[in-house]
């Protein structure tokens, strides 16, 4: 009897296995699948153990499919099914592409924001950031940094160049702020960076300690936060081609001490309202779409027409400008100007071969007109000397074939040579001080060689023999 009994609990048992086994063999699973573009594709069921097959998925024009994503690793469909699943179609437009093969970054790359993900180009030392929308924030914006993903790549000086896709919204705060250098204040790997025309915000401390020589902020820029370029001790030239709202202590570039150079889309008044930005003597350049005014914290330079100025044929330059650049009109086409009472300065080349301008309104407080300022303006027939201006300096007016008549004002303390090379003899020139104050004026030593071309100058107490070409006896 107890044999038989022991004998029906192992058949029992057995049977017991047997069911639960087939129970495990027949047991189904469901399959879905998110397409996110184009047409839905309906769930699959799928046995226990065995492997659903990958629908078919139609293109669309300008995207890319790049496979179907199970939390976000590309899912094997050689995998058995062994529970329910939601398969994630990937999309890639063509700026999420790169290399021959079309790689898909956002589908192959780490992610670093909610649709941005980065891609490490190792033959190139390059972090390229692709996808749309935010980088992460690795700063609370109170006392906590968080981590980024391409730290272990800053520690080797792996990162030389950044490169953020078209797509890309917002760097996040410290996005690429290398800690570890920042905080002995040395800068970090990086050389180049290359921002997208989508750009709109730029985070805190963002590209801190940075070694970029060069940054270009593209026309969509509308935040940049404090301190995103601060610290960056190799940053000479900066453009940001968009008035934009500053930070909150509008630090952005403290201690950023060489800049150079730093070119603003807005106009001269936006800068003037937040030009405490930036340390150092630097040359600020702001347009209003026809003119660059250049300026920096002790003066204020008047730069040049930009592309959009060179077709003008009258200006004039607004008051509060000190300084017409060098070749600040050069080869434009304007037939007249007119400056500004503050103007003290008229730079090299400043009018150089300005062939349609014909007048010349100067200030009284022009002080100095430096070599080759209005040469080659070959229609050029009225300018009027200011009784303020002390120097002229070399071939200023050298080719002006019809200039008629020209004054020198009686203060004038510096003339140097060639200021009327290849001038027409018709050019009557006078001089309103006397002759040996002119001597002075040109720190004359010896008269004219006999081969040496001659012009007539009047003074008030006579003429004076003015040597055109003769090197020697000018400063």
């Amino acid at each position: 009897m107890k044999k038989n009994r022991l004998a029906l609990i192992v058949i029992a048992l057995v049977f017991i296995c047997f069911i639960t086994s087939c129970e495990e063999k027949i047991k189904s699973y469901t399959v879905n699948f998110v397409t996110d573009h184009g047409e839905s594709i309906p769930a699959e069921t799928v046995l226990h153990g065995s492997t659903v097959t990958e629908p078919e998925v139609k293109s669309i024009d300008g995207v890319k499919f790049c496979g179907w994503y199970l939390n976000d690793v590309l899912f094997d469909f050689s995998n058995p099914i062994t529970s329910n699943i939601t398969l994630v179609a990937k999309w890639a437009h063509d700026q999420h592409l790169f290399g021959e093969d079309n790689i898909c970054s956002i589908c192959s790359g780490i992610k670093c924001g909610e649709n941005a993900a980065y891609i490490y180009e190792e033959n190139t030392e390059t972090l390229r950031i692709t996808g749309t929308g935010s980088i992460d924030d690795y700063y609370d914006g109170k006392s906590t940094t968080f981590p980024k993903p391409w730290d272990d790549l800053f520690s080797e000086s792996k990162i030389k160049n950044v490169v953020i896709e078209e797509g890309i919204t917002r760097i996040g705060h410290y996005a690429f702020v290398d800690l570890a250098k920042a905080e002995k204040g040395e800068t970090n790997s990086i050389i180049s960076v290359e921002l997208p025309n989508t750009l709109e915000e730029i985070g805190l401390m963002a590209f801190a300690y940075c070694s970029f020589s060069e940054i270009i902020v593209k026309e969509n820029i509308s935040k940049i936060l404090d301190g995103a370029f601060t610290s960056c001790s190799n940053l000479k030239n900066v453009t940001i081609l968009n008035t934009f709202e500053p930070g909150k202590t509008d630090r952005i570039f403290e201690d950023s001490i060489n800049i150079e150079k730093i070119l603003f889309g807005g106009t001269k008044e936006e800068w003037i309202d937040i030009a405490q930005w930036s340390d150092g003597d630097t040359d600020v350049v702001c347009s209003d779409g026809n003119i660059e005014y250049y300026l920096s914290k002790d003066r204020k330079l008047f730069g040049c027409l930009t592309p959009y100025g060179r077709g003008l044929s009258e200006i004039t330059i607004p008051e509060g400008v000190e300084i017409v650049g060098v070749g600040a009109f050069k080869d434009s086409k304007i037939t007249s100007i007119k400056m500004p009472s503050t103007l003290f300065e008229i730079r090299d080349s400043a009018f150089m071969n300005c062939q349609e301008l014909v007048t010349v309104e100067l200030n009284k407080g022009l002080n100095t007109i430096k070599g080759s300022a209005f040469s080659g303006c070959t229609k050029l027939k009225n300018i009027e000397l200011n009784e303020e201006l002390k120097t002229i300096e070399s071939q200023v007016f050298e080719g002006c074939i019809s200039l008629e008549k020209i004054i020198i004002p009686k203060g004038i303390q510096y003339l140097y040579p060639h200021v009327f090379k290849s001038c027409t003899n018709t050019l009557g020139v006078e001089f309103k001080g006397t002759t040996e104050s002119l001597k002075g004026a040109m720190n004359v030593t010896s008269p004219c060689g006999a081969e040496t071309k001659k012009m007539q100058i009047k003074c008030t107490d006579g003429d004076y023999e003015y040597c055109i070409g003769n090197h020697d006896l000018n400063p």
